[in-house]
This record gives structure tokens, sequence and C-alpha cells, in this order.
């Protein structure tokens, strides 16, 4: 049976704070995750909520612009674009945990 010296359990937004921290030290560490790397709020929750509610705002300030001194045209919602910066936003962090998970030699995932 393999010996760590830390467990992580979960993926989650401070999983690459932690590494950080710990993959320095050139202990053994493993994490364990039984989804997508990342857990349910990067890849499911937080992350594409507010991605999601920050185009809301944008949407709702543009519409608003004669209150702030500026004239715009109609302004069009195109969902599937809404949807592709939410994803590109979500796939860049959990993509960014996996690859600092596996390029380092001294972390094991378990799934």
């Amino acid at each position: 049976m393999d010996k760590f010296d830390h467990i992580i359990l979960c993926t989650e937004q401070a999983t690459g704070t932690l590494l950080g921290k710990l993959i320095p030290t050139n202990k053994k560490i493993t994490v364990v995750e039984g989804g997508k790397i990342g857990g349910s709020c990067i890849n499911y929750g937080f992350t594409p909520t507010k991605t999601l509610v920050a185009s809301a705002c944008a949407i709702h300030v543009a519409r608003r612009g004669s209150e702030f001194g500026f004239k715009t045209g109609p302004v069009e919602i195109d969902y599937s674009s809404v949807r592709e910066r939410m994803k590109k936003i979500r796939n860049s962090s959990s993509d960014g945990s996996t690859k600092l998970i596996e390029s380092n030699l001294n972390v094991w995932k378990v799934k």
C-alpha cells in the first residue's frame, strides 16, 4: 500500500493554491477526485454561474447606456457566445488544475 504525506480529497478552487504550497516540499501528495478535476464548483457551480451573471450584468448596463451618458444601438444577446465564454473560462480553470497535477512527479491522482 502506498503511503502519502498529504491526501487531498476532491478538487475545488483552492486545490491549485494548496498544491502550489505543497509541491515545493517534495513530499508525496495524492489527489482523490471521483469526477472531473475542479469538482462541482469549477465545472458546474460557482465558476459557470458567475461568468453567466457577469455577461447578464454587462448586457444590463449596455441597455442603460443613456443613464451613463453614452448611446448604443439595440443590444442583442448571442447566447451561444455567452455560453462559449463561460465554457472557455471554466475549461481554462479545470485544465490548469489538471496540468498542475499531471506535471508534478510527487503528485498522484486517484479516481
